[in-house]
């Protein structure tokens, strides 16, 4: 009888030993944390270009789609579609034919309007002047209007 009670408890134990203990095997696996993807970035903003007056126009198609997270198209050239996120106004206008710094601008056909003694090239995002608009992210629906007066 006593070797039955010892063998029972022997047999309990060891039943709850192996469920209790961990595989093992477990502890070694690589822990995988879902982390949610960046959403890719998917809006329009505006821009317009003025030099001494006159509009410029971007209806040429080497302006067109020439990024795939930042660029205009033909039907309406005016208008950006942004795909990337944290797109800058300098990261936009580096994918043209064309140059905008802070102080100069070079035209796609080679025209140069630098701020001097008398004009000045001003940037101005949603009707605010903003000197540093080039560094700004473009964000929704924003209008960027570079002057050159």
């Amino acid at each position: 009888m006593k070797i039955a009670l010892v063998l029972l408890a022997l047999a309990t134990a060891t039943t709850i030993f192996f469920l209790i203990k961990k595989p093992e095997t477990a502890s070694k696996l690589p822990v995988t944390i879902a982390t949610p993807s960046p959403k890719p970035a998917n809006f329009n903003a505006s821009f317009e270009i003025y030099t001494n007056g006159t509009k410029r126009i971007f209806t040429d198609t080497k302006y067109h789609n020439l990024s795939k997270n930042v660029y205009i198209s033909s039907p309406n050239p005016g208008i950006i579609y942004v795909k990337g996120e944290g797109v800058t106004w300098t990261d936009f206008f580096s994918t043209l034919p064309m140059k905008v710094a802070k102080d100069c601008l070079t035209t796609g056909t080679g025209q140069v309007f630098c701020t001097n003694e008398t004009k000045t090239l001003k940037f101005f995002v949603n009707g605010s002047e903003d000197p540093d608009a080039l560094d700004r992210k473009i964000n929704p629906n924003d209008n960027l209007v570079v002057k050159y007066q």
